[in-house]
This record gives C-alpha cells, structure tokens and sequence, in this order.
C-alpha cells in the first residue's frame, strides 16, 4: 500500500488547509461565557477546609508539665490520711467491732487510746481499755465509765483523737506506720506512616500547599497533623489494654476514673461549683485554681451561669497558673469566676465536640461533658526533701543522645536517606514514645453527660 498522509487525527479538512479570518459563529467559535466556564475558570488556589484544619488543641501539653523517663514503666508514691477513721462500727455494751472491708482491714487502736464516737446525732467520748482483735476492741464511756453505752449501730469512730495517762505509768508499747500507695504507668509507642510515588512528587497542581503546588505536599501536611492528633488523643483518652506487648499506658481520662473523682451532667449552678470545691476540702486538697475544660454545652451553661451572678464572682480571681496575669488567661479563651476562695477558668475544648472524636453522636449522652483540672502543683519528697511537682505530666523517652519525643525519618530520591533501588517511592516513618504521670488524681475531676 503507498504511503497516505492523512488528513490529520480529526475529522474535517488539515490544519494546513484551514481557512483563516472567518467571521465568529455558533459553528466555528465558541462565544465569551462558554469559554470561561470550560476553558478558564477562576481558579482559587487556597484550599478551603470544609469541617476545619482537623488539628488538636494542644490541650494535654498546655496544662502538663514535660519530662523524661528512661525506662518500660514510671513509678510514684502518693500517703494517704494522717487520722485514722473507722466506719461502719457497732457496739454491745462497750464491745465495739466492725466488718473488714478492702479499705479497712482492721483498726489500729491502742490501750489507751482516747477515741470520739458520732451516731449521727449524737458523740460520745470514749477510752480503749482492752484491744480483742484487729476487729474488735473494748472502750469505756469517759462521761460514765460504768455505765455500757448499750447497742450502738454503724457509727463513726475517730481513733487518733487523744490519750491520757497517770503520772509515773508507761507509754504505749506499739507505734504507728503509714504504707504509701504506688502508681505505676508505662512506656507507649506511637507510629504513623506515609508515602508516595516517586513520580508524583514531580506533578504539579493548580492548589496551594505547604511546598508549592504539589499535591503529596498536602497528604503529609494531614498525616504529620493526624499523627499529632493521635499523640494528643492517646494521652487524653487511651486505656491501657488487658494482655499484649503493647499494651500502652493509661491516658488522663481513664486515670481520674480510677482513682480521682467522677460525677454525672453538666455544672449549671453555682451551687454545683460548690460542691466540687466541698469534695476537694474533704480530701484536703488546697489547690486555689482549676481550669474547666467543657464542650459547647457546658460552655453555654457556665455563660448563663455566670451572667446571672453579682460581681463578687469575678472579683478576686486568681489567675497564678497564667503567670499571675489576667491578660493571658484572656489571651488563651478562659473566662474566669471566683467562688470561696477558688477560682475557676472555663474553656472549651474542641475535640469534645468533634463528631468524629469524643462527640460522635453516641457519645453526647453518655461521653464527657467537662474536665476538672488542678492548676499549679503539689509536693512530693524526694531524697527527703520536699519538693514542688506538677499534677500532670507528660513524658518522653530519652537518654544520653537518644531522644524519641518525636522522630520523623523520611527516605526517597531528594533525601539523604534513599530508599533501596527497588522502591521507587518517598517515606516518612513517624514515631514517638511517650507517658504520663497523673500526681494527686482526686483533685481531678470527670464530668460525663447524660441523657
């Protein structure tokens, strides 16, 4: 077959032959609006994020303390009460005795022992003459010590009270000790990944991101923020699993619900506020500051709360954990009121109300509806000097030259690290190892919505 140029690879007459300088119609011109919406649109260059940016409130590391530990597991101490109180006691004459329970084996009275009783409407004092077991033990009426105080039931009985003795006579035989209680937490590691072909990172886009107009810019721009996001996530909210090498630790949450306090519904009064402030004085915590961190609902209830209040409230404030000054609690968000000498700071945390986090439809009648949480710190002893330590505090591993805060390794062809010769993509490995430690849990609150 000899060789036929063809017309070209449309139908109609060549280029070469088109005619030129035709007066524009519908059949050889497209008019000015079909052109800009086809050919020309207006493009905007700046990406629009419809539900938001999508990162975190740095809420755990505002309000904690950073640190390093170098090892699987972080340790504390934290004593109990002083006193001693006995619960739950009943008497026969002047036989008094008690069921054990787990947080009260047995009584640590002594012969000798002057001991104060309440009924619930009435006291009595009282004098241990005889101790039967750690159960039971016998104390006289010190208003009528021949006279039995009878039947007694379910009474409070404050042991370390006082004690008396006759001149000459010996002191007691037996002292007193006081067992700390150890928290544990332990070392948890938190990896994300991401990647893209080698070929795409030489495509350009019409959009804007972080590095030009390259779309797998803007993938690891999300994946950097979401593996944030789940740092913040995992030290709010993670429960240490059951069995496994990678268990994890126990995040803020779910260590307040098990040795801080809980309620249920939103703060709405004044009066709830003080019930709060009665429950820390019963512990006898003297933080003067908490910060309140609620979801919009809770918000909104403290703004009706407080709009409804003299300006006593306001006045007063002690604004010590924003460096003693009230601007920069305004500059973060926080609302503040003043209550019995405690202040209060409000604001809201955003992942409370994130669909897709902690306010996902099921949760928003039985998920949280605020955090209570002590500003400044508390004292512990170390190498037996009291020292001031923080409530929370957020940890990363690292010794000597290894730091594992936060690594990011990123491997490909504009890298130092290269990939091998099979893998014709580019990588970032992120990775952290991280803790808490959680001082003084029942000055923590957790407050769970309802129904």
């Amino acid at each position: 077959m000899p060789f036929d140029l063809l017309l070209n690879n449309l139908q109609g007459a060549s280029v070469v032959d088109q005619p030129g300088g035709l007066i524009p119609g519908s059949n050889n011109w497209f008019d000015p609006y079909n052109y800009a919406m086809v050919y020309q649109p207006d493009l905007m260059a700046k990406m629009h994020y419809a539900n938001g940016r999508g990162k975190l409130f740095k809420f755990v590391e505002l309000m904690a303390k950073r640190s390093t530990y170098a090892a699987d597991l972080v340790k504390h101490s934290e004593m109990g009460r002083l006193q001693n109180k006995l619960k739950g006691v009943n008497c026969a004459a002047n036989t008094f005795s008690f069921t054990p329970t787990a947080t009260q084996a047995k009584h640590n009275v002594r012969v000798n022992d002057t001991i104060l009783i309440f009924t619930g409407t009435a006291e009595y004092q009282a004098t241990v003459t005889s101790v039967t077991n750690d159960t039971t033990f016998v104390a006289t009426n010190d208003a009528a010590p021949g006279t039995p105080f009878g039947t007694l039931t379910a009474v409070d009985v404050v042991v370390d009270f006082s004690n008396s003795f006759a001149k000459g006579t010996d002191g007691f035989t037996q002292g007193r000790t006081w067992m700390p209680k150890f928290y544990d937490n332990y070392s948890h590691i938190i990896k994300e990944h991401f990647n893209v072909n080698n070929s795409d990172m030489a495509a350009t886009t019409w959009l804007d991101t972080p590095a030009g107009k390259m779309w797998w810019s803007l993938d690891m721009e999300n994946t950097d923020i979401l593996y944030d996001n789940k740092v913040e996530f995992t030290h709010l909210w993670h429960r240490r699993k059951a069995t496994g090498e990678n268990r994890g630790m126990d995040g803020l949450v779910p260590t307040i619900e098990k040795r801080g306090n809980v309620a249920n519904g939103y703060i709405e009064t004044i009066e709830d506020l003080t019930d709060i402030i009665w429950r820390m004085k019963r512990q006898g915590i003297m933080v003067k500051e908490f910060t309140i961190w609620g979801d919009y609902f809770q918000m909104t209830k403290f703004r009706n709360m407080c709009a409804g209040v003299n300006a006593h409230y306001a006045s007063g404030v002690n604004y010590g954990m924003f460096n003693n000054k009230k601007d920069n609690a305004i500059a973060l968000g926080f609302n503040s009121i003043y209550i019995d000498g405690i202040s209060f700071h409000f604001q809201e945390l955003e992942i409370l109300n994130d669909p897709t986090m902690l306010g996902t439809e099921k949760a928003l009648t039985s998920g949280i509806g605020c955090l209570i949480i002590p500003g400044g710190g508390t004292t512990a002893t170390i190498d037996g000097v009291s020292t001031s330590v923080p409530y929370l505090a957020v940890k990363h591993r690292a010794y000597g030259a290894t730091n594992r805060l936060r690594t990011v390794i990123i491997k490909g062809d504009n890298y130092a690290d290269k990939q091998d010769g099979s893998k014709d993509i580019t990588t970032a490995d992120f990775k952290s190892e991280q803790t808490q430690q959680v001082v003084g849990a029942n000055a923590f609150t957790v407050v769970r919505r309802t129904a």
